[in-house]
């Protein structure tokens, strides 16, 4: 949507259809207050966010392994994508679970703590 200035927050459901549609199969959304988050977004976050997950999708990015398994995957079988940002309502973290050579897995959004709480269970 770059060229196209958006007066209404960008909704959820439109949101979870960009990512999707950006990584190239279905994903699970976790994250705490995801929705809220989403629609305080602003454009600029919104398309550096979206531009990152077209890098990320592109192979542009580089991830992370992480350090233990993590729900039935070897450590060695999977890449974290992280994109950090700041809203006025504090700092915000975008993770992206990928198993290697294969698909998209998880997409999580939510605030720094948050955030902590998913890096410790991914070991990153």
């Amino acid at each position: 949507m770059k060229g196209v200035r958006r007066l209404l927050p960008m909704e959820p459901a439109a949101f979870r259809e960009r990512v999707v549609l950006i990584l190239g199969n279905p994903v699970e959304f976790l994250g705490a207050g995801f929705d809220d988050i989403v629609r305080s977004l602003t454009p600029g976050v919104e398309e550096r966010l979206f531009s990152w997950l077209e890098r990320v999708a592109a192979r542009k990015e580089k991830g992370m392994a992480p350090d233990a398994g993590y729900r039935g995957y070897a450590w060695h079988q999977l890449l974290i994508f992280r994109f950090p940002f700041s809203l006025e309502s504090g700092r915000h973290r975008v993770l992206v679970v990928k198993v290697k050579n294969a698909r998209y897995v998880e997409f999580h959004l939510g605030g720094h703590q948050y955030y902590d709480e998913v890096r410790s269970r991914l070991g990153v």
